[in-house]
């Protein structure tokens, strides 16, 4: 997503100069410049289907299950009940007060879904509808 963020801060100051070059009359240089923040704008847009083919190889899906097989649990991810932290012991989550670890808690977290990635979504998509909108007008 770093491509995406200089080529929209980019198209933005391109878009500017086109505004500029309007209010002082020099027109001529008007058409190139749209043109160019058109194309900035397409690569702003494949550079985000990008992003999203890269998070959901990672396992973020707009929505998904709480109990992910990807990454290091602990390191890349962490689960919690109530804003304490699970603790993972051969594959069982338990609360950390389980001390003997008698009420495995798998079956009830994969039943529960995860919908934090799907706010990244809506937003890099409502970035992409300002995008196609302020093309259109």
């Amino acid at each position: 997503f770093y491509l995406s963020t200089v080529v929209i801060l980019a198209s933005s100051a391109v878009v500017q100069l086109a505004l500029v070059s309007t209010r002082r009359g020099n027109t001529a240089r008007v058409p190139l410049l749209l043109a160019i923040t058109l194309a900035l704008g397409l690569v702003f847009a494949w550079s985000q289907f990008q992003g999203w083919s890269q998070l959901v190889e990672r396992g973020n899906f707009v929505v998904g299950k709480v109990l992910q097989s990807s990454g290091t649990y602990g390191t890349d991810y962490t689960i919690t009940r109530n804003g304490v932290p699970l603790v993972l012991e051969e594959g069982e989550f338990f609360l950390p007060d389980d001390v003997e670890r008698r009420k495995p808690l798998n079956a009830e977290l994969n039943e529960q879904q995860n919908t934090a990635s799907s706010y990244f979504y809506v937003l890099t998509a409502a970035h992409l509808a300002h995008l196609v909108f302020g093309l259109l007008a």
